[in-house]
């Protein structure tokens, strides 16, 4: 509880008992430049894009390794189903003209 009587809103305040005699100004003689407020952040967390978990990025990895070897899959299906026709193709045209210089 303070010990100064209330006199109003512009009096001046006054020292507690057995304070110093000589006060020290309280405001410096030049004054002090406003503190800057440093410009708002979010939260770390919302800074950085959401991780995935471990598992979903080994089933990711599982599911492209999958599509890459069903792509290779059918590019080598693709390959011997066309080897297989050149070779039909072969074995009609040496029927229908000869041996020709393959045969010789």
């Amino acid at each position: 509880m303070s010990t100064n009587p209330i006199d109003g809103l512009g009096s001046k305040p006054i020292a507690p008992l057995g304070g110093s005699e000589t006060a020290a100004p309280s405001t410096p003689a030049a004054p002090a430049k406003p503190a800057v407020k440093p410009p708002l952040e979010r939260p770390f967390s919302l800074s950085l894009p959401p991780e995935k978990s471990v598992a979903e990025t080994v089933v990711k990895n599982i599911d492209d390794s999958n599509k890459e070897t069903e792509r290779l899959t059918k590019k080598t299906a693709d390959e011997q189903k066309l080897q297989q026709i050149v070779e039909e193709q072969q074995i009609l045209d040496r029927e229908l003209n000869g041996p020709g210089k393959a045969g010789v």
